[in-house]
């Protein structure tokens, strides 16, 4: 999680769901470990075919309670407790509602309990399609009070509308956020991409794919807009040294002897940590890294650190008796 941008536990959730359901990560004992060949697949996507991956496995998957992939978003919207088992269909609920707002104008902004109070005039049912408001057993975190009836319909199905803008659809690019005079986010509006996602058409114009640039310290500096396949090389042979990606709309990264070693581990050369610089780089990579990479392949096992253990005695005449 050191990588992530955004730690958000529940995205980070979000994010293993969803990679679990794809077959990206695999159960194994007490761990999860990545199955290669699914990941490698979706890393060489373009950037409209990774995010439509994403959004669909998101929009597809429904309660792991009732046998479904991996995903129930009610169970995660903050301040609400769950007693039992949950009687809604969550994949009918989530494709409910992401019909309704597929239907706004996308290049306006609303205000989030705006679009709440108009699926709450239009259609209120969107969660409960039976229009049973007492099936669920749920509770306030904050004061234990019990929800039920049509009276908590804000206190459930608004709720779950907000973390359905703040949450999923903003963490897979479907929409951008704003804030009003107070500083806290209170609207929204769709991204070319997530316009596109929800009414079914082809891939928007994307921005070109970026490059990294590489200085003479060694310090590598990674746009957002870097390809993902080119992102999961470079963390294989750098430490990340700064995600103040908000200032710089890139992260920043160094390579070092430990991150090289790493890298040797792993498989890597001079030659090809240098061809990806030289491929992915915005200009020609430093003489001074190219020659520090050259010799760095050179002595490769001419020194070697090992482990050792000291013994320290009180009297140097305790080492003629042992």
């Amino acid at each position: 999680t050191e990588t992530l941008l955004e730690r958000d536990p529940t995205r980070l959730d979000l994010i293993n769901s969803i990679a679990t359901g794809l077959g990206w990560l695999v159960q194994k004992g007490r761990t999860l470990q990545a199955e290669p060949r699914g990941c490698a697949s979706w890393l060489k996507n373009t950037h409209w075919e990774q995010m439509t991956a994403l959004f669909a496995a998101w929009r597809d998957s429904s309660d792991p309670a009732t046998g479904g992939a991996q995903w129930n978003d009610l169970r995660h919207v903050p301040g609400l407790v769950i007693e039992g088992r949950l009687l809604c269909d969550v994949r009918q609920t989530r494709e409910t509602f992401l019909s309704r707002i597929a239907t706004i104008d996308s290049s306006a902004w609303f205000e989030i309990s705006a679009l709440a109070a108009w699926i709450k005039e239009t259609e209120p049912d969107y969660m409960r399609p039976d229009g049973n408001f007492d099936l669920l057993y749920l509770r306030d975190a904050l004061d234990g009070r019990a929800l039920s009836g049509f009276e908590s319909w804000d206190a459930v199905e608004g709720r779950l509308i907000r973390f359905f803008i703040e949450g999923p659809l903003f963490w897979l690019g479907a929409v951008a956020l704003g804030a009003g005079a107070s500083g806290q986010v209170d609207r929204f509006r769709l991204t070319h991409s997530g316009a596109a996602w929800l009414g079914g058409r082809t891939s928007p114009t994307l921005p070109k794919p970026a490059r990294l640039h590489v200085d003479e310290s060694f310090t590598v500096e990674a746009p957002l807009l870097l390809p993902l396949l080119d992102r999961y090389r470079l963390l294989r042979f750098t430490d990340l040294i700064t995600q103040d990606y908000r200032q710089r709309n890139a992260t920043v990264h160094r390579i070092s002897r430990q991150s090289l070693s790493r890298a040797r581990a792993g498989g890597w050369n001079a030659q090809s940590l240098l061809g990806f610089l030289r491929r992915v780089n915005t200009g020609d990579v430093p003489p001074k890294v190219a020659a520090a990479l050259t010799r760095w392949d050179q002595h490769q096992g001419t020194v070697r650190l090992t482990k050792g253990i000291v013994l320290r005695v009180e009297d140097a005449s305790i080492l003629s008796k042992l």
